[in-house]
């Protein structure tokens, strides 16, 4: 097999994963799953909302965003919102929304400032109940009012 030069798409695709690689890295400081040590393998790649990213062009967060079912919630970061949460559950000092806790920091009349609990970002999101929202379909099941999370300025 003689030697053939690599070409501009291997290169690209070499260096979109090492920056995966590297932000993955960097992002989970301490982790047992990402640590100084760890490879991706290739469901990684195939399931990876960040490798996606990366690939579409868009550069990875400063911080990562907060999970949604445990997939990253991107839209919650670059899409200030407000964005409405069908799943959201309080326990004493948390808010579950979207299977993710948040810590809440402040409660002024049931508006809630949260941050996320698990990735423990600079992030503060502002929580809050609009009992006159109605749901795009009009479904009688869902009725009036919906939670709805937001990210506030930093």
């Amino acid at each position: 097999m003689s030697w053939k030069p690599l070409s501009k798409n291997d290169l690209n695709f070499a260096d979109l994963l090492l920056k995966y690689i590297r932000t993955a890295r960097e992002s989970n400081i301490g982790s047992i799953f990402y640590n100084e040590t760890w490879l991706p393998s290739s469901s990684d790649l195939l399931k990876s909302a960040l490798f996606e990213r990366l690939r579409s062009g868009l550069e990875p967060l400063p911080e990562a965003p907060p999970l949604g079912y445990s997939c990253p919630w991107y839209a919650l970061i670059e899409d200030t919102g407000p964005h409405y949460v069908y799943d959201c559950y309080f326990k004493n000092d948390e808010i579950t929304i979207l299977q993710n806790t948040y810590e809440i920091l402040e409660n002024d009349n049931s508006v809630y400032i949260v941050k996320d609990k698990i990735k423990n970002t600079s992030y503060r999101f502002k929580v809050f109940y609009d009992a006159e929202w109605q749901h795009p379909t009009s479904s009688i099941l869902l009725g009036k009012g919906g939670w709805f999370i937001m990210l506030m300025e930093k």
